[in-house]
């Protein structure tokens, strides 16, 4: 049976009586081919003295130059080889105090913690939580800061692309995005007590506001009492201007309005401007003048449709035309069933208007292009009897004569 050797001894009595037992120089390396056991504690380096006092600690490293260093000498290519250092300190006069681990074989320091960090700078907990700042992480990622907790996401250029810095922190004002290389702007923000869906972007890129599952591209859902509405502001954002406009839905009456928000007026005006190559033109509704479109230097309005209901138009007005259910110019077709004029006068006593035109009610709303045809109708009937008129009346001038001829 083979037996395993194991020597118990503290490290202080073995370097005591190891000159004694060799012979040889104080300084010389110790070899020892089997295990060693050392219960009591172990201190290594020049600054360790005989009686140390070791407190609790197990292991001492004590001298000006602390490294523990990891060779690993596998040779095969296909074993790893690489050698770590536990590095504590800067050996140079004036160098950093730190903690380190080093990749010695790679030549860097992947993980480092400088002297004077505060307590739970970081910390993981039993269910792998991470805390920065905090021993009580909530979620994988929880960072506490007595002001603006901050995560900083910096592009140092160092793959060839321009520098850019984004900061994503956090207060008591506000959430929000910081563009620290232009300004440090905050181009996004968030405030506290903002409402659940203030903001929402679907699945199929459509955008709420106020609304978990938008509708459309945009769709926006006033809160409480507000109005849904969107305000387009022309001033800056410290000094306001009189160029605000608001698009409000008012849902009490259904009504869709563009309002001068400074001012608190009905205006409601698109308008574009001279370009030189196309002719400018404005649409404008003002509550006190009704509504008009303008073209070019016509300052006085093409258009205008007062608050009476009036409406007036510098040119032409030209419609799709009418559908011709009474004939049209068909009247002078021969295939036509003109009435004879008793026929017409009978009918048109009898109804009480013409009757291709049909009834015209007072205050009543009429289409203008269908009467405009059926009256065009009854106005070319008119004529084709006037027409026949006429040549009774030549009959008849022309048997007067002849009677007036044989009395003379």
């Amino acid at each position: 049976m083979t037996y395993t050797k194991h020597i118990r001894v503290s490290l202080a009595a073995l370097l005591l009586a190891a000159p004694a037992m060799t012979g040889i120089s104080a300084v010389a390396d110790i070899v020892q081919a089997d295990d060693v056991i050392i219960q009591s504690s172990l201190c290594v380096g020049n600054d360790c003295v005989n009686g140390e006092s070791f407190g609790f600690d197990t292991i001492r490293l004590k001298e000006n130059n602390l490294r523990i260093k990891f060779d690993d000498t596998s040779a095969t290519a296909s074993f790893a080889a690489n050698d770590w250092e536990i590095t504590v300190n800067d050996s140079d006069n004036g160098g950093a105090n730190y903690f380190a681990v080093t990749d010695v074989t790679g030549g860097r320091v992947p993980f480092r913690v400088d002297a004077g960090a505060p307590t739970n700078s970081l910390y993981v907990d039993s269910a792998g939580d991470v805390g920065f700042g905090t021993a009580t992480p909530v979620v994988k990622a929880h960072a506490v800061s007595g002001n603006s907790p901050t995560l900083r996401l910096e592009q140092d250029g160092s793959s060839g692309f321009t520098p850019q810095t984004f900061d994503i922190a956090a207060n008591e004002a506000n959430f929000f995005i910081r563009d620290v290389t232009n300004g440090s702007q905050l181009p996004f923000r968030i405030f506290p007590g903002a409402d659940t869906n203030a903001l929402t972007v679907s699945a199929n890129n459509r955008v709420g506001m106020g609304i978990q599952t938008a509708e459309a591209a945009l769709h926006v859902r006033a809160f409480s009492a507000d109005k849904a509405a969107l305000l387009l502001d022309g001033g800056s954002a410290s000094t306001p201007t009189n160029s605000q406009w608001e698009f409000s839905v008012r849902n009490a009456d259904g009504e869709l309005a563009m309002n001068d928000a400074s001012t608190g007026g009905g205006d409601f005006i698109f308008k574009t401007a001279d370009t030189g190559a196309n002719t400018p033109w404005e649409f404008i509704h003002r509550a006190d003048n009704g509504l008009g479109i303008n073209t070019g230097s016509s300052v006085g309005g093409d258009f205008i449709l007062d608050t009476s209901g009036n409406l007036r138009i510098l040119g032409t007005i030209t419609s799709g035309g009418p559908t011709c259910a009474a004939g049209c110019d068909a009247v002078f077709d021969a295939d036509y069933d003109l009435p004879t004029m008793e026929e017409q006068a009978t009918a048109m006593f009898a109804k009480r208007h013409l009757p291709t035109v049909g009834p015209t009610s007072r205050d009543e709303p009429i289409n203008l292009t269908e009467h405009m045809g059926n009256v065009l109708n009854e106005l070319e009937k008119a004529h084709i009897f006037i027409a026949q008129l006429n040549e009774r009346n030549k009959e008849l001038e022309a048997r007067l004569s002849q009677i007036e001829q044989s009395i003379d």
